[in-house]
């Protein structure tokens, strides 16, 4: 894989890490395809398709969150590009808890008429933990 197909693909996930937090539904949305596969929580979250998707991320992104991504891994199969990554999340979905969660994501991206996008994405989660807290109050 070369260093440009590595950079676009950094710079996709990392749109849609950015997205995420911003609980941004039509910014993460234009990262995928039309026909995108998503399984979270280790495939306890099914989703089919952009409108699949966008239903399901509506509810989902409530409240700030943090993603940090690291220990990227890329491999070219086909015309597919397979970037594995490990995450920590600080999610601020319950009134007064902070969740964190380690998480490694699989995405399969695919090049697109308007650039590099994801099919599939594959969530895993394998720990969690809460603490009270919050975001700060303005």
């Amino acid at each position: 894989m070369t260093f440009e197909e590595q950079s676009m693909a950094l710079s996709l996930i990392s749109r849609y890490a950015r997205s995420l937090d911003a609980s941004d539904v039509p910014g993460v949305l234009q990262c995928f395809t039309q026909d995108v596969s998503l399984s979270y929580e280790d495939g306890r979250i099914l989703i089919k398709g952009l409108e699949q998707a966008d239903a399901f991320l509506r509810g989902a992104l409530r409240g700030p969150s943090t993603h940090l991504l690291s220990n990227y891994d890329f491999e070219r199969i086909g015309s597919t590009l397979v970037v594995t990554c490990s995450a920590i999340a600080c999610v601020c979905r319950k009134e007064g808890i902070l969740t964190f969660r380690g998480l490694v994501y699989n995405f399969i991206c695919v090049e697109h008429e308007s650039g590099l996008r994801i099919q599939k994405l594959q969530h895993s989660l394998k720990w969690d933990s809460e603490a009270p807290g919050g975001p700060p109050t303005r």
